[in-house]
C-alpha cells in the first residue's frame, strides 16, 4: 500500500482518506461485509476480495472481486449512481439520470432551478438545469453565436472544418487531423450525449478517443421526372412506369401494319370482282 509518511510528501487528511479510499485495506477483523469498505467482503473474519455473490450479503453481487450493488431502478442506487443491468454504476449520459438530474463527472447531480438556493456563490443557473462559474460552458448550449463549448471553456468555430496541413493551421484547442482523406481543424470529444456543435459528429478516431467529424449530408431527392397531369408520370421509383398512351410497343404496330395491309389488298379485290377470301 501506498505510504503517507514518505520523507518529503506532506498529505493532508483528505490527501489520505483518498488514498485509502483508492486503495482499501484487506485483512482488516470484521463480523460482517458491512464493516468491510471498498467494495471488500467480510470472509473468515477478514476484509477481503469477494469470490462469489453470496460473500457480498443481500443486494449485492461480486464483480471482479468487488462488491457491487444490485438494483431494480435508480432509486435503488445511492451517491449519484444509476442503476444498469442490474447494477449500481457511474452515468454515461443525462438520459440515465432521468428529467431532474444530469450526468455530471459520472455522477448524477440534481438540477438547479435558482442560482441563491441552487448553486454555490457566483455560479450561474443555465436554463439545462446546470450550474456553472461565469465565462465558462458545459454543454454547446452555453455558449454565444458562433462558438461552441470544449474544456468548459467557449471557443470559436471559425476554424472548425478548416482544411489544413498541420497543427499550426488550427486555432488554440484544435486538432488537425485526417478522415476519409482530407485534413481538417476539429476538437475531441466524448461518444455519449451531443458532444459536438451543430454539422458535426462525433466519430470515433481510435480505441479511447472520438473526434468531431463533419456530419453527412443528407440524401436529395430528385423530383424532375415527376411531371404530373403529362401521362409520363414514374409513379414513384424503381421501374414501376406508366407508358405514355401515344407511345405503341413494337407488337401493336406491326398489328396495324398488317390489318392496314389486308383492308388495303381485300378492297383492290373487290374492285376486279374477285373473292376476298373471307
Amino acid at each position: 500500500m501506498y505510504s503517507t509518511t514518505t520523507p518529503g510528501n506532506l498529505f493532508t487528511d483528505d490527501d489520505k482518506n483518498a488514498i485509502c479510499n483508492a486503495y482499501p485495506a484487506s485483512g482488516s477483523a470484521c463480523a460482517s461485509t458491512s464493516e468491510c469498505s471498498g467494495g471488500l467482503a467480510c470472509i473468515d473474519a477478514k476484509c477481503t476480495l469477494c469470490k462469489t455473490d453470496a460473500d457480498c450479503g443481500s443486494n449485492s453481487a461480486c464483480e471482479d472481486g468487488f462488491c457491487i450493488k444490485s438494483c431494480k431502478s435508480n432509486t435503488d442506487c445511492t451517491g449519484g449512481l444509476v442503476c444498469r443491468k442490474g447494477r449500481c454504476n457511474s452515468c454515461v449520459s443525462d438520459t440515465e439520470c432521468g428529467s431532474d438530474r444530469y450526468c455530471d463527472q459520472d455522477v448524477c447531480t440534481a438540477k438547479c432551478k435558482d442560482a441563491a438556493t441552487d448553486c454555490l456563490t457566483d455560479q450561474l443557473c443555465m436554463s439545462d438545469g446546470r450550474c456553472i462559474d461565469p465565462n465558462t460552458c458545459a454543454t454547446h448550449d452555453h455558449c454565444p453565436t458562433g462558438e461552441f463549448c470544449r474544456v468548459n471553456s467557449c471557443q470559436s468555430t471559425a476554424d472548425l472544418g478548416k482544411t489544413c496541413q498541420g497543427q499550426k493551421d488550427c486555432g488554440s484547442g484544435l486538432e488537425c487531423l485526417t478522415d476519409e482523406g482530407k485534413s481538417f481543424c476539429t476538437s475531441w470529444c466524448l461518444k455519449q450525449g451531443s458532444p459536438c456543435p451543430k454539422g458535426y459528429v462525433c466519430k470515433p478516431f481510435d480505441e479511447e478517443r472520438s473526434f468531431c467529424a463533419i456530419a453527412p449530408k443528407a440524401p436529395t431527392t430528385n423530383n424532375n421526372n415527376n411531371n404530373s397531369g403529362n401521362g409520363n408520370e414514374t409513379g414513384g421509383a424503381g421501374c414501376n412506369v406508366t407508358r405514355n398512351p401515344t407511345q405503341l410497343g413494337t407488337l401493336e404496330l406491326l398489328s396495324f401494319l398488317f390489318a392496314g395491309l389486308w383492308l388495303v389488298l381485300a378492297f383492290r379485290r373487290r374492285q376486279r370482282g374477285l373473292p376476298s377470301n373471307r
